[in-house]
């Protein structure tokens, strides 16, 4: 088992008595998944309402959250992924939660940019040059990522086709 792993466990307690009873199992991995998901939606209305009522400091707070939020989410995928769970081969992305998800990330992104960004990047003074650049790396961003989900799939199948 490796470090990541069973700090992941320490961290989850999953050597715990608790966790031997079936349905008390699955109905903590329930509710500590309806809590990840709270926290999640609860980090992204902050992250999308900071910069525009407090400012800077809400701009930098708001970050911080994105960050920190990202960082929990990665270890959480990384940790289902050391136990050979690709959690992005079954998932769907156009759905209304995902949709919600996307709409909060862009507000706070939004808001994050025009609050910290120079004057010279703010929408009066910027030039075409400027919101070129943003619609291409949006995209380009965009589809970096739709390229590494449709690899995972496509690994995840090549992998079952080769058990059957």
């Amino acid at each position: 088992m490796s470090i990541f792993t069973s700090s992941m466990r320490m961290v989850g307690d999953l050597d715990s008595e608790f966790y031997d009873d079936e349905r008390q199992r699955d109905v903590w991995n329930e509710a500590a998944a309806v809590g990840l998901q709270l926290h999640i939606f609860g980090g992204l209305i902050a992250a999308a309402v900071l910069p525009w009522v407090a400012g800077p400091t809400g701009a930098w707070i708001a970050l911080g959250i994105i960050v920190f939020g990202a960082v929990v989410n990665y270890a959480t995928i990384g940790y289902a992924k050391s136990q050979n769970v690709d959690l992005f081969a079954e998932s769907r992305w156009f759905t209304a939660r995902a949709n919600v998800t996307a709409a909060l990330m862009l507000v706070a992104f939004v808001g994050i940019g025009v609050t910290l960004a120079p004057d010279k990047y703010l929408p009066s003074r910027a030039g075409a040059d400027t919101w070129a650049g943003l619609v291409v790396g949006g995209i380009v961003g965009g589809g970096a990522v739709a390229l590494m989900i449709r690899r995972s799939r496509r690994r995840k199948q090549q992998f079952e086709t080769e058990e059957d």
